[in-house]
């Protein structure tokens, strides 16, 4: 939509109950004789992010029931009399103002408001919370605690607030924000405390929990016992060395008992889940995805689990006590993980072990990227996509043997990107029958594609970018009578070879039905792309919002 200005006139509309103005981004305001509606129960201004400010005399919209501000990210306060909006049911947002609280306009609303609203449920995000001398007590007159229908709070402090005199107050803030024990959600965000309050140990009804930027804080609150919690996400927590401080053992059974999702980003000084070592672990018993980035130090003393589905590892060190006889970091990171059916691993020094493969039963998709070649790949036997990215040490010819390729009797898909010392397709490809789609991309040192290719009887596509030295295709991709699809990207001597009725090679490849050739080199000569462009859309770590962090605390 694109409307930049509403009319005072809108006042006439005495009967309207439902006004819908989300997504129109040039309005800045609103005219104050919108609160003559006073039948009006819906007011929807979500995406308005050039919105200012709402209504002054917004405590005039006596039937507003529902009030959408999400994505208004231009407002800078909340109006003074909004708590007297008692019928409100939704208030997605209240922005506080960035301003001292001493020296606030008499106009902008404080968080007090939020004191009488007892009928909000859903979603609430209070924002610009300071960690200073007097805001504690203004907190507490927000009434959190009778607010029992909210099903999510999240919780935003201003981050220059967070300083080491500050850090007290930090504390005292977050304790008179206590929200009701019926909570199922709740997200913290530069909060700059140490510690978190008392009244933390009664969410026990809590199924999802984010710590965000919270640069203080030092351990988790005591959430293991916690029956319903099912997804962590902590980033960005600077001063974690340990999640717990507990030197209890846990019962297996209590251990985060519903716990499904783990999320760990950011967090540069983890060491562990406890201090120092223990004799036992224990494990998740339900956890199903974990991700662990850009935690960097070895991290030792680690719960199990044996139930994981999908494991994300980049940039990391997990090191657990080994059974076996192997020393290395991931010698029971994998054993026996029967369940696991996705991996992606990424910038680690150490490649899983051969010992550990043969547990990875239910294997579906691997990707290695920036890390050494494991041995031992002819024992995924499940394994039906396989990439290989983003590595100047990788030598598929010599890394991997013939009988290493000869296992891979389910691989459906193959990509291989950015290999610099990838020349040729290795030798041992042409006896994995099952492929069916191969993509080769970035891989500038490439020269040749085999003849055997054609040995590769269930290939529908083939992708081939970027390889500017590639001098030819094989007279043998004729035989592949399955092939629906060449697609041919920036490969600039492959251009007049393939080019239509004339080319050299345009034989060989006239009968594929799905043809796309996009020829570079008529084009003026451009800087480098940009690195991460070039990779899949995938490739970056916005991929693990692909199993639920990118809306991890949306109530379910």
């Amino acid at each position: 939509m694109g409307i930049k200005t509403i009319p005072s006139s809108i006042k006439k509309l005495k009967h309207l109950r439902y006004l819908d103005l989300s997504m129109n981004k040039d309005i800045e305001m609103l005219p104050n004789s919108v609160v003559k509606l006073y039948n009006l129960q819906t007011l929807k201004l979500s995406g308005c992010y050039q919105l200012k400010e709402l209504p002054r005399d917004i405590n005039k919209l006596v039937n507003l029931r529902f009030l959408e501000i999400d994505g208004c990210s231009g407002l800078t306060h909340m109006p003074n009399g909004l708590g007297q909006l008692t019928n409100l049911q939704t208030l997605s947002r209240f922005v506080m103002s960035k301003g001292r609280i001493d020296s606030m306009p008499k106009s902008y609303g404080r968080l007090k408001e939020l004191d009488k609203l007892n009928e909000l449920r859903g979603n609430l995000s209070i924002e610009n919370l300071k960690q200073v001398k007097d805001a504690a007590l203004e907190y507490k007159d927000a009434n959190l605690k009778e607010k029992q229908r909210l099903d999510r709070l999240d919780l935003n402090w201003v981050e220059e607030g967070i300083n080491e005199t500050g850090v007290g107050y930090g504390d005292m803030s977050m304790e008179a924000l206590q929200p009701h024990i019926n909570l199922k959600a709740l997200s913290l965000k530069q909060y700059g405390g140490v510690i978190f309050p008392h009244w933390f140990l009664s969410l026990t009804n809590l199924v999802q929990f984010k710590l965000d930027s919270c640069k203080k804080c030092q351990y988790l609150p005591p959430l293991d016992q916690f029956p319903s919690l099912k997804i962590i996400y902590l980033e960005g927590l600077d001063s974690l060395e340990h999640i717990s401080d507990s030197e209890r053992d846990n019962n297996d059974s209590l251990f985060y008992p519903s716990l499904e999702k783990l999320y760990i980003l950011g967090c540069p000084n983890l060491k562990g889940w406890w201090r120092g070592r223990r004799d036992s672990l224990p494990s998740f018993p339900c956890l199903s995805v974990l991700g662990i980035l850009n935690c960097p130090n070895q991290l030792t003393s680690f719960p199990l689990f044996p139930y994981l589905e999908s494991l994300w590892l980049r940039n990391c060190s997990l090191k657990l006590p080994s059974t076996a006889s192997s020393s290395s970091s991931f010698s029971t990171i994998v054993g026996p993980l029967s369940k696991l059916s996705y991996m992606w691993i990424k910038k680690t020094e150490e490649a899983l072990p051969e010992e550990c493969l043969p547990n990875l039963i239910s294997l579906r998709t691997l990707i290695l990227d920036e890390c050494p070649l494991p041995q031992g790949m002819r024992y995924l036997t499940a394994l039906q996509n396989l990439h290989v990215w983003d590595s100047e040490v990788v030598d598929l010819s010599n890394d991997w043997d013939e009988m290493e390729w000869q296992g891979l009797r389910t691989l459906l898909s193959l990509h291989f990107f950015e290999l610099p010392k990838l020349v040729s397709l290795p030798m041992g490809l042409q006896y994995v029958s099952s492929l069916q789609y191969l993509q080769i991309s970035h891989c500038r040192n490439l020269i040749a594609i085999p003849e055997w290719i054609c040995k590769l009887i269930s290939l529908q596509s083939l992708e081939i970018w970027g390889c500017h030295n590639l001098e030819s295709l094989p007279e043998e991709i004729g035989a592949l009578t399955s092939l629906h699809t060449l697609d041919i990207q920036d490969c600039p001597i492959l251009r007049k070879r393939c080019k239509k009725q004339i080319g050299e090679d345009w034989h060989k490849i006239s009968h594929i039905p799905n043809l796309r050739l996009y020829p570079q080199e008529e084009e003026p000569d451009e800087e480098e792309p940009n690195e991460e462009a070039k990779k899949p859309a995938h490739k970056n770590w916005d991929l693990i919002k692909a199993f639920g962090c990118c809306n991890c605390l949306t109530t379910q």
